[in-house]
């Protein structure tokens, strides 16, 4: 049975986003509040920064968002002081995402992607895709994948921002680029209404292994599970998708 634990006001006024990393929460609206997952506790907020539209990456000493002006903001995750400030492009919806290896990477609103170092926020490469980006990268062995509102999905080089491939999608996507083992999905809106469509490549050889459109409306963005994509369609069933032998095209 739910109930609730504990009710917390975290004090980031606006429209808010969460996101989750252990025992830790972001509250990310007017701005952030880092709250303990286990008792509700507030650890600290921060004010002034500006409106934040993206959601919050946490990783295990810093805290990273982006705002309406097209700046991303990384701050202590132990006390909320601001670490750098860098300007990226306005407006910042898509949420930072980081390797692990000392890169942030983020694609902005002014249609640029960007590769940052992490410790400092110098810019380390960039390129311009020529549309902005609503949804996070994602990363692959040595690769970053965006997808932009080009209906193309640009994959990278991470350390070197070389363009390794390039996949054409027919319309904007609807969810951020998904991986199930080697192959990346991109799910975007159709060519008319009611209408989806599902990209799938390999991301090991940049071949296409698919392209194909459905008349699904979809309510929510897709998931992706071993074997199936499932999608809630405005019909209120859910359509799930076979994996098991894509065909290329």
């Amino acid at each position: 049975m739910l109930r609730p634990l504990r009710r917390q006001k975290p004090g980031s006024a606006g429209d808010v986003s969460l996101t989750a990393e252990g025992d830790r929460v972001a509250v990310v609206g007017r701005g952030i509040a880092l709250l303990d997952r286990r008792n509700g506790q507030r650890l600290w907020t921060t004010r002034g920064l500006g409106a934040f539209t993206t959601p919050a990456l946490i990783t295990a000493d810093r805290v990273l968002a982006g705002t309406r002006d097209g700046k991303l903001h990384c701050l202590d995750a132990r006390t909320g002081r601001v670490l750098w400030s860098q300007l990226v492009g306005a407006p910042l919806l898509a949420a930072p995402v980081t390797d692990g290896e000392g890169r942030v990477y983020i694609g902005a609103g002014d249609g640029k992607a960007l590769a940052l170092r992490m410790s400092n926020g110098k810019r380390l490469w960039q390129w311009t895709i020529g549309a902005e980006t609503a949804f996070g990268a994602v990363c692959y062995k040595d690769l970053v994948a965006f997808a932009p509102h080009t209906a193309v999905v640009m994959v990278f080089e991470r350390s070197s921002g070389f363009l390794r491939w390039r996949f054409p999608f027919q319309t904007r996507p609807l969810a951020p680029p998904m991986l199930l083992g080697d192959t990346l999905f991109a799910i975007g809106y159709g060519s008319y209404e009611n209408h989806m469509t599902v990209l799938a490549a390999d991301l090991r050889s940049g071949r296409r292994l698919g392209l194909i459109g459905v008349d699904v409306e979809p309510d929510s963005p897709p998931i992706v599970t071993p074997g199936r994509i499932l999608v809630a369609a405005r019909t209120r069933v859910v359509v799930a998708f076979d994996l098991a032998k894509p065909e290329a095209s």
